[in-house]
């Protein structure tokens, strides 16, 4: 009725689920002896974490007061997106939070940062992996989280330990979310770490549409401490570490996905990115940014265009390749090459009769020179053959290619003379030479202006 004196009291966070219920089962008027109920208002005084990813699935915890005991009868949602109750006190209630991509609500809204779970299994996937499982079954998850904005675990340590002295092993962590642009422009990223990373981006915020945009195939060094450094962007090639320009419309979700796997050693992971041409580059709403920006944007990071280059090979294009003819391989017997690079470096290889194609090629490509008193040194600059062997009778032939371009100023790879034999015949030929180099120069014009020339 508004008056008279009841029961209330503040209860104890460590008592029982059973004694709560008996505190809010109601009230007793002591003037007029009839029984009421009072509301109580739900009231939160923090939140952890601050920031969560946009795919959901780490837990949020909720401090405060005048929460049900019963999880099933308080309901959290965050930005509109359900967050169900897990664990349950009258002072703090723990939800694991949605994924937002099915919730969208049309607000246009986003939160910062990246879901991120850590998997060990065996001696871990490979991030490049095809065929991973899917996360919803993906067995030896050990962790789980929110990270911040930033994807940065060199400078940072969070969530990686920091430490380079190999304690943290043999684990797969994939990070998803979105990639909000923005502008729209041209963006190419940037990933480097250690030891191997699968970078995807998605046409649209859907998972199905994620495709691999850049890798890295095994770790970047960083003994100088250029894992801090722009150097570390390029220590695998452009090829591999660096996207072509993705165009991304400003405002737009896009489906992101980064994996890592670390195995021995070291861990750590960067991620950057580029915007090509900003003074074409447009806000969310069409607008141009302005040309004071612009230039102070340009004057602060000089470096925010990347144009790539690609120099094509001629249809007339040739390689570099040898002929082995062994006389009499039912027979057995053996025979010794000398192989003599364009410097005049030799080295010295046994062939047997016995010997197959694969054999023939570890031979060749790690031959190595061998100076009394030095470390062996590898005869070859290029050691990427291809064997071929044909038989005809006793006798068998082995064509060997080689899969590079000539070194400029280089006229061959290899010379090979037949030293000795011993129980078969042996002879060696180069039936055809490689390519020369390409020779001259170009230029390129960019916004009016010509470069200086360019040699080949």
């Amino acid at each position: 009725h508004g008056y008279g004196f009841g029961q209330v009291i503040q209860t104890p966070t460590h008592w029982s689920i059973g004694d709560l219920h008996l505190q809010w089962a109601g009230f007793l008027d002591l003037e007029t002896g009839t029984p009421y109920h009072f509301t109580v208002y739900p009231e939160v005084a923090s939140i952890s974490p601050l920031e969560g990813g946009m795919h959901g699935g780490g837990n949020l915890t909720i401090d405060g007061s005048g929460f049900s005991v019963a999880p099933e009868e308080n309901e959290v949602t965050v930005d509109g997106v359900p967050c169900p109750v897990l664990e349950a006190s009258v002072s703090q209630l723990v939800c694991k939070l949605g994924d937002r991509q099915a919730h969208t609500g049309g607000r246009g809204g986003t939160l910062r940062g990246l879901y991120y779970a850590s998997y060990r299994h065996g001696t871990a996937w490979r991030a490049d992996d095809t065929n991973i499982p899917d996360a919803s079954v993906r067995p030896g998850k050990y962790e789980e989280g929110n990270l911040k904005a930033e994807i940065d675990w060199v400078h940072r340590t969070y969530p990686y330990n920091g430490d380079t002295d190999g304690s943290n092993n043999n684990y797969l962590r994939e990070s998803t979310g979105f990639f909000l642009p923005p502008l729209t422009a041209n963006y190419t990223f940037y990933i480097a770490g250690d030891d191997v990373m699968l970078l995807e981006l998605g046409l649209d915020e859907s998972d199905a549409s994620l495709r691999s945009i850049a890798r890295l195939s095994a770790h970047c060094e960083y003994t100088d401490g250029s894992e801090t450094g722009p150097a570390a962007w390029w220590r695998r090639g452009s090829g591999e570490q660096i996207s072509d320009p993705v165009p991304l419309v400003a405002g737009r979700r896009y489906a992101f996905r980064l994996r890592h796997t670390a195995w021995w050693g070291g861990e750590w992971t960067r991620f950057g990115l580029k915007v090509s041409g900003l003074s074409q580059a447009t806000k969310a709403d069409g607008e141009r940014l302005p040309a004071a920006v612009v230039s102070s944007l340009v004057a602060a990071a000089p470096a925010m265009e990347l144009q790539k280059l690609r120099m094509r090979t001629t249809s007339g294009l040739r390689r570099e390749k040898h002929l082995i003819q062994v006389g009499d391989v039912d027979g057995g017997g053996d025979f010794r090459l000398r192989l003599t690079n364009y410097w005049g470096g030799e080295a010295f290889v046994r062939i047997y009769a016995s010997d197959d194609k694969d054999t023939v090629d570890e031979k060749i490509s790690q031959s190595s020179i061998v100076v009394f008193g030095q470390d062996p040194e590898k005869l070859l600059s290029c050691r990427d053959l291809t064997v071929t062997a044909t038989t005809e009778g006793s006798a068998r032939n082995f064509t060997v290619t080689f899969n590079c371009a000539l070194a400029y100023g280089t006229t061959h790879y290899l010379s090979m003379e037949v030293l000795e034999s011993w129980g078969t015949t042996a002879k060696v030929e180069r039936v055809q030479n490689g390519s020369l180099p390409i020779e001259g120069h170009f230029r390129i014009g960019h916004s009016g202006v010509w470069s200086s020339n360019i040699d080949v």
